[in-house]
This record gives structure tokens, sequence and C-alpha cells, in this order.
């Protein structure tokens, strides 16, 4: 048991380690794909409206599944659903490699979704499994929220350097040999458990009520977007989704083993934390969809340019992550939810005052703020949202955080998506985006903000009672 216990830390962090690489893999493939757009655009003659199904393809899957993929990770072995996930991760890269037509790309896109959503969730719930809740805990999460900043740095860098040296295919095929080691290595490095954490079957109606039910949301956000879709027509999906979602609770209620066992939201901060991770990664998607597009559209630099200047972002949202679990050490999450979202919201409305002639340079400072915020925001509310909850219910509870943050990203991205087609119609030409569009579209990515804010400072205000952590039998504000 001593030599366990002092093997226990070079054991950690070899998890850790293989774990953050696997978040890494999601967050490059996000970025290094966004710096590709244009590319993609230009050979396959692509609408602005269409160009987004580039990113709302893999949302749809992502956002649709990540219930299924993180309560998979708690009724079945965690390390095998992730394993799993990253086999259909690096297939689907491969496929979208060898693209040659723009349906290929939307396809494997909603393959990768599908293999992101068994694969984040899990990566997550092991981590808040693996490591002791608290400091331990919070440190982890820190390092494993610091790879988003890492592969978004690392994402527009390489996506730039392979889509000017080489191609956009490439952008897709570097996803192959990551995912091989990783899948290699876990095989080795995570240990299995040697019980299920749960016997009894899986809830396989309530499954396909809630995954089709996110499947049609998801869908109608994206096609609202469309400049000649039927209001009628997105109204039904709408409707048949509100439908689907009654069915859900209906069926889980009564279920042995549910999929979302409701009694999990007696714990207020579950709620809260999910809401926050929505309204924060709607107005993030929008403002990585719309920068990419302006640099590159509007400001004329290339891919390899762009990703230069994105630099300054990563390294905003790397020192978030590093300093975020020492403050909340001192402070604590609830203070530093506040402070993040504050920060972000200054540089984004920042980044808005950026026009044709402003200084790059400061744009990049506009953009590490802003990163800084964003990212010091998020380690916060993976802890608010994982802390308290049993091990056989982290994958849960992590499945609701990353449904969160895609439901928000597709919503995000769509609406800006209507923005700048919109803006770009009334200057009467043929450009995909123009500065007002661009303005445009911060200005509402901030309206997403200020309920985040609100809620932020109700947090703040009311503190934490026996019954946001879902203790019976007590009285909670």
């Amino acid at each position: 048991m001593p030599d366990e216990e002092q093997d226990r830390p070079r054991r950690l962090r070899l998890i850790l380690g293989l774990l953050s690489l696997a978040q890494l893999m999601i967050v490059l493939d996000f970025s290094i794909v966004n710096v590709a757009l244009p590319s993609i655009q230009a050979q396959f003659q692509l609408a602005p409206i269409n160009l987004q199904w580039v990113v709302s393809a893999y949302a749809l899957t992502f956002g649709g599944f990540l219930l299924l993929g993180g309560r998979a990770s708690d009724i079945f072995k965690r390390k095998n659903v992730f394993i799993a996930g990253l086999v259909v991760f690096s297939l689907a890269s491969l496929l979208g490699g060898f693209a040659f037509s723009a349906e290929m790309i939307f396809v494997s896109r909603a393959i990768q979704g599908l293999g992101a959503a068994m694969l984040s969730p899990t990566a997550l719930s092991l981590v808040t499994t693996t490591f002791r809740e608290g400091h331990e805990r919070n440190a982890a999460l820190g390092i494993f929220g610091s790879m988003a900043a890492i592969g978004f740095t690392t994402g527009v860098i390489l996506g730039g350097i392979l889509t000017s040296a080489l191609s956009w295919h490439w952008v897709f095929f570097v996803n192959v040999p990551i995912g091989a080691f990783v899948i290699i290595a876990s095989i080795f490095l995570i240990p299995s458990p040697e019980v299920r954490p749960q016997k009894g079957g899986f809830d396989i109606t309530g499954a396909v009520l809630i995954t089709t039910s996110l499947l049609l949301v998801i869908y109608a956000i994206t096609q609202a977007s469309s400049p000649g879709e039927s209001p009628f027509y997105l109204g039904v999906l709408l409707v048949l989704s509100v439908a689907l979602v009654v069915s859900f609770v209906y069926v889980e209620r009564r279920a042995c083993i549910p999929l979302v066992p409701f009694d999990i939201f007696r714990r207020r901060l579950i709620a809260i934390a999910d809401i926050l991770m929505f309204l924060t990664f709607a107005a993030n998607a929008a403002l990585v969809f719309v920068i990419t597009l302006f640099l590159q559209e509007v400001r004329g630099f290339t891919p390899l340019e762009t990703g230069l200047i994105f630099i300054p972002a990563g390294l905003g949202g790397l020192s978030g992550a590093t300093l975020a679990p020492r403050i909340i050490r001192r402070v604590g999450y609830r203070l530093m939810i506040l402070g993040g979202l504050v920060l972000f919201i200054v540089g984004v409305i920042a980044l808005a005052t950026i026009g044709t002639t402003s200084s790059i340079i400061l744009l990049m400072v506009y953009y590490y703020i802003a990163a800084l915020g964003l990212v010091s925001a998020i380690v916060s509310f993976n802890i608010a949202g994982t802390t308290g909850v049993v091990h056989e219910r982290q994958g849960l509870a992590a499945g609701l955080l990353t449904t969160a943050q895609q439901i928000g990203a597709a919503i995000g991205v769509s609406i800006a998506g209507v923005v700048i087609t919109g803006f770009a119609r009334l200057s009467g030409t043929e450009t995909v985006i123009t500065v007002e569009g661009y303005r445009a579209a911060l200005f509402v990515s901030e309206l997403f903000l200020v309920p985040a804010l609100i809620l932020s400072l109700y947090l703040l205000k009311r503190g934490i009672s026996r019954k946001d952590l879902g203790i019976p039998g007590s009285q909670g504000p």
C-alpha cells in the first residue's frame, strides 16, 4: 500500500496527460477546421449559409449524442467508451481528409461529432473520478481545461501552415496519428475497473427519445439561418422536439435505470453550471466563427497569418487555465465565475471596435483578454457542475455540461451566420462578411452574456446552501 501511494502521483500525471491529449485533439479539430473554412468554401463554391454546415454538422451530432455518451460512460466501462470514441473520431477524420465533395465533408464532420460525443464527457468524467475532490481535482481540471487554449492556439497555427503549404485536406489527416497514439496508450495506461459501475441494462427508449429530440432541436436551429426556410417547417420541428422531451420525461420517471436520473438536479449548481456553460459557449462559438471570416475575407490575411494572429488568444486561455485553480483556491469558484465572465465581456466589446484600418496588435490584445476570461470561467463551470456528484454519475454530469456547450455553440454559430449573411446582402455585394456584419454579430453574441452575468451575480449573492448540494431535508435559498 505505501508503494502504491508513493507511485500514485506519477501514475496520475500519466493518466492526466493522456486524457488531456484526447481533449486537445477535440479542440484542435475545432480550431484547425475553422481556419480552413475559406479554403473549403473556395474549392466547393459554398454559399456562407452552406459553409456553416462544416461547423454545424459536427455540432449537430456532438450535441445530440452527448447525453448518451456521458451516461454510457457511467453504465459501461469508461475506458472502453473512451477508446471507442477515439476510434470513431479518428476514422471520421481519415474520411474527411479524403473528401472529394462538400457533402462528404459534412458526413465526416457528423461522424466526428458522434465520436467526440463519446470521447469528451468520458474524458472529463475520468478526470473527476480519478482525482480526489478538492484541490487535487481542481488542479487537474485546470490542466485539463488548459487543453482548450493549447488546442485552439495549435489548431489555428497548424491549420494555417497545413492549408497554406499543403491543402485543407491535411487539417483532417492530422488527427489520425494523434488518435492512434492515444488509443494505444489508453490500452496500457488507463486502468480497467474491477466491476462494471452499474448493472441492470441500458435505457434504450430514453436514449432514443432524448437523442432524437436534441438532434431535431439543433437541426432546427441551424436551418433557421437558411434564407428560404419555412417558419412553419421550423415550428413543426420544434413542436416535435418538445413532444419527444415530454415523452422522455415520462419514460425516465418509470425506468429502472434512467438515462438522466432527475434527482441529480436536486443539486441546484448542476442546472446553474449548465446554463452558464450554454450561454458562454454560444457567445464564444459565434466569436471564433466571425473573427476567422473577418480576418481572411475583410482584412485579407492568409490562413497562416490568421493562425499567428490567434496566438495571443491561445496564450490568454492558457493563462486562464493556469491561474484559475490558484485563484479559486483562495476566493472560491463562484467569484471566479463572475470575474471570468466580466473579462470575457470586456474583451468581446473591445473586439467589436476593430475595423478595416485598426491595428492588428489591438485585436490580439483584446482577444487575449477575452480568452483569459473565457477559460477562467469554463474551469469554474466544470468545478461547479461536478463537485459533490457521486462517481456513478460523473459521466452524466460531464454529459450535461458538454451538451450545454454544443447546443450553445450550434445556436451561436447559426445566429452569427444569419447576421453576417443579412448584412452582406444589405451591402449589395458578394462579400461573405462586412465590417458592419462583423460588429453586429459580436453585439448579438454579447446578448448571450447578459443573462450569464446576472446568473453569476445571483450565484455569488446567494452562496451555496445544503439544498444546492442536494442534501435532503435542507432549506435552501
